[in-house]
């Protein structure tokens, strides 16, 4: 029956149909594969932590808790666990979080599983009878955050394509005419085209440009395909940063990606001039003294002997609530190199190259790392604490190095680096205080290898 109606259709109708069909399997398979199981290792379970008898239907909880996530797994994927005891099998699902960490605890991740009363007893890891295994998966949150991301890359594109095929009919949305000493270019009275545009989310940016006298600013909204005026800074080259971040408050989105583009930019106290064309930049060159002194330039090439920090690379701006998605690329060569027990891992470093908290250690199978800014890993000392970001000016440094604790090592805990004492420059980690015993061409520890935003991004 189903074919004989699809005999009677017309052409048209029948290649809309299969198209129809062949996007929905499309669809099913990337779903299929994005949600894929993964499986975890059950020897990376380092505790499992027996938290009693809860709630009113008296269910009980046990936290299973890693040192490191397992391969594959990223904060805010659901983990379900299957556990065999007493003949019993029994399952149960949690979210892979980061642990607060306080001096009676010593492992940073966990997920905590919640069994029905009655049908289960407590876990012991190294009871024969008691066996467990665990998978994870990505939730539909991170997925849509993606989706965002994606989307938000796209429409930005959109618009710098419109505005700079349209700007002999944009430019005449602003009030006031030019001033130029050319009087053939005068009486024409057309503004130049803009030195440079900021994209703060809200379909809307600002773009400066000027005449042989002054420059402005003015805040544009993209919608349907055309341009409005939202708002003019007559006389006006950049913003302090309180001003700056009160304007994407009120008329941009707090969430948004911020991304800029320049004909020329100060880098390393360097003038480097891109004119005419609009070119991205990690500064955010509508700041006053945007400019900062960093100790390396981006990558513009993938390094294949090295780690590259891809995103994010500077001029960002993001909340103290929001989850970052930060990602890199591992240089083939440089994966063959590494062992198994070498450590790759995120910091977060501040204006001064002070490495100031642990973000996480990153799976070398994969590319994105999605980090809390409400969850800033600290050393102190035998352990370590969790809290909150500061609002600030950073850098993330990506790095490689060997682990302090080895086989040899025994009842080892494997700290962190980050350390208000150490910093990091060029490739080496320099600690104040170990300095002083070395003469003074000491440079520092070398890291196997390293990477680090060009320049500084802003949390508030």
């Amino acid at each position: 029956m189903i074919y004989s109606i699809y005999q009677k259709l017309s052409l048209t109708k029948k290649i809309i149909l299969i198209v129809f069909f062949v996007a929905i399997i499309l669809v099913v398979s990337f779903l299929l594969y994005y949600f894929r199981p993964i499986k975890i290792d059950p020897n990376t379970v380092v505790n499992i932590e027996g938290l009693g008898w809860q709630g009113a239907e008296a269910n009980y909880n046990e936290s299973y808790e890693w040192d490191y996530l397992p391969e594959g797994v990223q904060l805010g994927y659901l983990v379900n666990i299957k556990s065999k005891n007493n003949n019993k099998t029994v399952k149960s699902s949690c979210i892979m979080e980061k642990m607060d960490i306080n001096l009676l605890a010593f492992h940073r991740y966990y997920c905590q599983a919640v069994w029905q009363s009655g049908a289960f007893s407590p876990t012991e890891k190294n009871n024969p009878d008691s066996k467990f295994t665990a998978t994870a998966r990505p939730t539909f949150d991170i997925l849509w955050q993606e989706i965002k991301d994606f989307f938000q890359k796209s429409t930005l594109k959109d618009e710098m394509v419109n505005l700079q095929n349209d700007w002999q009919s944009i430019q005449t949305l602003v009030p006031f005419r030019p001033v130029y000493d050319n009087k053939e270019e005068n009486a024409k009275g057309v503004w130049r085209f803009p030195d440079k545009v900021q994209f703060i989310g809200n379909q809307r940016m600002f773009v400066q440009f000027g005449d042989d006298g002054n420059t402005h600013i003015v805040l544009f909204k993209f919608s349907s395909n055309k341009f409005s005026l939202e708002k003019v800074f007559k006389s006006t080259t950049t913003f302090s940063l309180s001003e700056w971040q009160d304007f994407v408050g009120q008329y941009g989105n707090k969430n948004y990606e911020i991304t800029t583009y320049s004909t020329s930019v100060i880098r390393n106290g360097q003038n480097l001039n891109f004119y005419p064309v609009l070119t991205k930049v990690p500064e955010n060159v509508f700041v006053k003294n945007y400019e900062q002194k960093i100790t390396q330039q981006p990558p513009t090439l993938i390094d294949e002997d090295n780690l590259n920090l891809i995103y994010p690379n500077g001029g960002e701006i993001f909340n103290q609530n929001q989850l970052i998605t930060i990602e890199y690329k591992i240089g083939k060569n440089f994966k063959n190199q590494t062992t198994s027990q070498d450590l790759i891992e995120l910091y977060l470093l501040n204006s001064d190259n002070t490495l100031v908290g642990h973000i996480g250690k990153v799976d070398v199978g994969y590319n994105k790392f999605f980090w809390n800014i409400e969850n800033l890993i600290h050393d102190a000392g035998i352990d370590s604490i969790i809290s909150p970001t500061p609002a600030g000016q950073y850098r993330i440094l990506i790095l490689s190095r060997h682990p302090f604790c080895t086989s040899e090592k025994e009842n080892c805990v494997e700290g962190t680096m980050d350390n208000r004492l150490t910093r990091y420059i060029n490739g080496y980690l320099i600690n104040s205080e170990t300095a002083k015993n070395f003469d003074s061409d000491y440079k520092g520890d070398k890291l196997l290898a390293s990477d680090v935003s060009a320049s500084l991004f802003t949390i508030k």
